[in-house]
């Protein structure tokens, strides 16, 4: 499920442009830079936090992190590049996931 929803192939390696998840940490914020393609109707792709690994949240979900969202970078026909961010002085630690679901 994770190929299909980022676009690479189960049985290549190595492919030349994946559009596999990206960790990144900044001055500010640890972030998922992740792209999707938005023909593929039959998947969500969801960002999710949480302080203990126990309690995943959503991006403005009640319990959420403070300061924790989901942005739209750029669209490129129908691929989006979306940032997941968190705060790195907002509430201590906290670990981030995408979790990619079929409808």
């Amino acid at each position: 499920l994770l190929e299909y929803a980022f676009g690479t192939s189960p049985v290549v390696a190595g492919e030349s442009s994946p559009r596999l998840p990206i960790n990144e940490i900044t001055a500010t914020h640890f972030i998922i830079r992740y792209q999707r393609d938005t023909t593929l109707g039959d998947i969500t792709i969801t960002p999710e936090a949480c302080p203990r690994l126990s309690s995943w949240k959503t991006p403005g979900s009640p319990g959420a992190p403070t300061g924790f969202e989901d942005v739209l970078i750029s669209t490129a026909g129908n691929i989006q590049t979306r940032e997941a961010r968190y705060p790195l002085q907002a509430n201590g630690s906290c670990f981030m996931r995408l979790r990619v679901m079929r409808q």
